[in-house]
C-alpha cells in the first residue's frame, strides 16, 4: 500500500471519529434541551393555575398572556430539538393592545 493510500485511510478514520465524537455532542445538548423543557412546563402551568386566585381580572388575563408567551417559546425550544418549529403561528396583532397588556404584566 502506498504512503498516500495510508495517508487516505488515516484522514478518513480521523474523519469518522470525530463526526461520531459531533454527534454524540449533538445527542447530549438534544437530550439536555428536551429535559429543560420538560422541567419548566411545570412551573409554567402552576403560575398559570395560580392567575384564577388573583382579584385584578385584568392584571391576571396579563399575566396569562406572558406565560402563554412563554410556553409557546418553549414548544418551540423543544421542537428545535428535531430541527422544526412547534407550529406556523402567523397572525395580526394588534400592537397597542399588546403593550398594555405587556405594560400591566410588568
Amino acid at each position: 500500500m502506498s504512503g498516500l493510500a495510508v495517508l487516505g485511510w488515516a484522514a478518513a478514520g480521523l474523519c469518522g471519529g470525530l463526526a461520531a465524537a459531533l454527534q454524540a455532542r449533538l445527542l447530549r445538548h438534544v437530550a439536555l434541551v428536551a429535559d429543560a423543557g420538560h422541567e419548566l412546563r411545570g412551573p409554567l402551568c402552576a403560575a398559570r393555575l395560580g392567575l384564577y386566585f388573583v382579584a385584578d381580572e385584568e392584571r391576571a388575563a396579563a399575566i396569562d398572556l406572558e406565560l402563554r408567551r412563554a410556553a409557546l417559546a418553549l414548544d418551540d425550544l423543544t421542537a428545535a430539538c428535531d430541527g422544526r418549529r412547534s407550529s406556523e403561528r402567523a397572525q395580526l396583532v394588534d400592537v397597542g393592545a399588546l403593550l398594555e397588556d405587556a405594560a400591566e404584566a410588568w
